[in-house]
C-alpha cells in the first residue's frame, strides 16, 4: 500500500540502488520513462546527433540518386564516360541506392517513434498504476475475504458436526477406596 501512495519515486529509488546493473544510456532511458518523461536522458543528445548525421547522409544520397535515375542510359553513358553497360548497371546501383535511402529514413523515423515517451511511459503506467496498484490489490481483498469465508465456514461445519450428533458418555468404572490397603490384601478379599 505505501507503494501505491507513490510508485515512481519508489521505482526511481530503486533504480538508483541498482543502476551499477544498467549501462548510462539505458538507466537514462528508464528514468525518462519512469519519471513521466520529465528528466531528459543524458544519451538523448548523442542519438539526435546521430539521428541527424544518418538522415543528411541519407538525403545526399538519394538526392544523387535521384540524379542518376533521371538521366537516360545514353546520357549517363556521355556524362560519365561509360559504355552502355557500365550506365545500365550505374542507374541499376542509383536504383538500389534510392530505395536504400527510403529504407533508412523510414527506420530512423520508426526508432524516433518507439523511443518516444508516448510508446514506452503508457506501457510501464498500465503496469505500474494498474496491474499493481489497482488489479492486484483487488486480488488480495478476494484472497482475503475468500480465506475468511472458508475459515468461517470451517468452523460452522465442526461446530455443526459435534452438535448434530449427541455426546455419548462411556461410564466410567468407580474406582474403590484402597486408603491404607496393601495391594496382597486387596486381592486376597476378591
Amino acid at each position: 500500500s505505501d507503494f501505491c501512495v507513490a510508485p515512481d519515486d519508489v521505482i526511481i529509488a530503486l533504480l538508483v540502488d541498482y543502476k551499477h546493473l544498467f549501462s548510462s544510456a539505458l538507466f537514462g532511458f528508464i528514468i525518462y520513462y519512469v519519471s513521466g518523461c520529465s528528466v531528459v536522458p543524458p544519451a538523448e543528445e548523442k542519438i539526435a546527433a546521430f539521428s541527424k548525421e544518418l538522415y543528411l547522409v541519407a538525403d545526399s544520397a538519394h538526392q544523387l540518386s535521384e540524379v542518376i535515375l533521371n538521366q537516360t542510359v545514353q546520357e549517363v553513358q556521355q556524362e560519365c564516360g561509360l559504355d552502355e553497360a557500365g550506365a545500365a548497371a550505374l542507374q541499376n546501383g542509383a536504383t538500389l541506392l534510392h530505395d536504400a535511402t527510403h529504407a533508412i529514413n523510414y527506420s530512423i523515423v520508426n526508432v524516433r517513434n518507439i523511443l518516444q515517451c508516448s510508446t514506452f511511459n503508457p506501457i510501464y503506467q498500465k503496469f505500474v498504476y494498474d496491474a499493481i496498484c489497482i488489479e492486484a490489490l483487488k486480488g488480495l481483498i478476494w484472497i482475503f475475504w475468500t480465506t475468511l469465508s472458508i475459515s468461517v465456514f470451517s468452523m460452522m461445519m465442526l461446530m455443526f458436526r459435534a452438535a448434530l450428533y449427541p455426546v455419548k458418555e462411556q461410564q466410567r468404572p468407580v474406582a474403590r477406596a484402597n486408603y491404607g490397603v496393601r495391594a496382597s490384601q486387596v486381592s486376597k478379599s476378591h
